[in-house]
This record gives structure tokens, sequence and C-alpha cells, in this order.
């Protein structure tokens, strides 16, 4: 037992580490996030009152970190920038291998885990996905550990991963329903879950003086290519199933 989990450990570092240092940097996010905080940082241009950000608030807080230290270490390339932003992402993605290692719901599950998120390469350091996913998926590990039942680490990874992205808070409904506790209950989690979001809602528009506006970009924008419903617009006219579905460039993605 102890000698797979070494193995699976070495298997771990030895495919994180390759995709980072070995894969070349490729058509990305990671220019649009490094051209959203330069112009903060260099312009004073606020997100939403100055350019259109998709993301919550803290989304652009997080982002801004990895150009923090690149400015630092003078490193300015967008390389850099994405090695920055994988030092921030790796806690998560590491928190959550070892969450599989130590507690598996299924067989070799941390390996599998390790596989299947390096089936997209490209996408593993140059989003925020795996740190929504940690954020949601964590809380369920550690009951799984045998510890009381709570809402407790639900509220603090799904407040976290929903002030990042807002699909934890489309997950919760299913989670209060789970237990029990009635209306109190759902009162109770459904705030403190929300928290993060409404804080640094609030804290971007009092320091910015303009409104927020990343749910009416998603609405103007229309459905993505690399959605699931995207997806099967796409299949649907490929059959010949439905006609006037056409692939634009607009608000920085297809």
């Amino acid at each position: 037992m102890y000698r797979r989990r070494v193995e699976t450990e070495l298997f771990f570092w030895t495919i994180r580490l390759s995709i980072l240092f070995l894969l070349p940097l490729h058509v990305s996010d990671i220019g649009i996030y490094q051209g959203d905080v330069s112009r903060f940082l260099t312009l004073g241009q606020w997100p939403y009152r100055d350019f259109g950000f998709e993301y919550p608030p803290l989304t652009f807080g997080v982002l801004l970190l990895p150009a923090c230290l690149a400015e630092f270490f003078q490193l300015l390339r967008d390389w850099d920038y994405r090695f920055f932003l994988a030092l921030l992402i790796l806690p998560f993605d590491y928190a959550l291998f070892r969450g599989f290692l130590k507690n598996p719901p299924i067989p070799r599950a941390a390996f599998l885990y390790v596989a299947l998120t390096s089936l997209l390469p490209h996408l593993l350091f140059d989003r925020l996905d795996l740190v929504v996913a940690a954020g949601i998926a964590l809380p369920f590990l550690w009951q799984q550990r045998g510890q009381q039942k709570t809402d407790a680490p639900f509220v603090l990874g799904w407040g976290f991963a929903a002030a990042l992205k807002l699909v934890p808070l489309l997950l919760l409904p299913f989670r209060l329903v789970e237990g029990r506790g009635g209306i109190k209950r759902w009162l109770r989690v459904g705030f403190f879950t929300a928290a993060p979001l409404l804080l640094s809602t609030i804290m971007v528009i009092t320091l910015s003086g303009g409104p927020i506006s990343f749910l009416s970009y998603h609405g103007a924008r229309g459905v993505q290519v690399e959605s699931l419903l995207g997806n099967f617009f796409l299949s649907l006219h490929a059959g010949g199933l439905v006609k006037g579905v056409d692939i634009v460039n607009a608000f920085r993605s297809q």
C-alpha cells in the first residue's frame, strides 16, 4: 500500500511538472488575463467599469497576484505569468489529489484523477476551473473521512469557489435538500455561501465607483463553442438537423 502511494505521488509530480515546464505555451486565456491585469496595473483601469470582465470580482484579484509576482521578479513574458498562476493553482490541485489518495471513493481514484485531468493539459494551469473544482469536491472528501456531517466545509469551500465562478451557487439547492433543518438552514447556508461573492462585489463597486456587469457580459455574448450546449447545437448542425448555427469571434471567445 505504501509503495503504491509513493508511486502515485511520483506519477502526479512527473505529470504536473512535465505539463508546466515541457508543454509549450499555446492559444489560451493567459494572454487575456495578462492583458486585463496590465490595464489595471499600468493604466489604472477597473474591470467592469472600464473594460469587460466575465468573472466575479474575486477572480480578478486572484489573477492579479501572478502579475504582481512577475512584476516583482521582472519576469514579464506570457510564460512567466502562466508559471506564477500555476503556483497558485498547484496547492488546490495537490489537495484534491491527496484527498483521492487518502480517501478514494473508488479504487485507484488518485491515479484516475491525475490521468483524466491530464487529458486537457492545455487547460490545467491556464484557467481557475481546477480551483473551483477543489472548492466543490474537497468538502465531500473531508466528509467521507468519517467526520461529523456539517455544512461548515461546504460553506467555506463552496463560498470561495462561488466567488470565483457562480457554478457552486447553482449546485447549492442539491446540497440543501440532502440534509435537514428547514428554511432556517436554507437561509443560513445560502447566505454564508454567497457572502464572499457579495463582499468582493461590494468592495469593487466601492473602490471603482462603477457597476458590476459580469452577468450582463455573459448574457450578451451568447453560447460558447466549448460549452455543453454549444457542442449540442454544433452536433445538430453537423447532422443537418439545425440550420443557422454560426461560429463568430466575439467577447474574446467563440
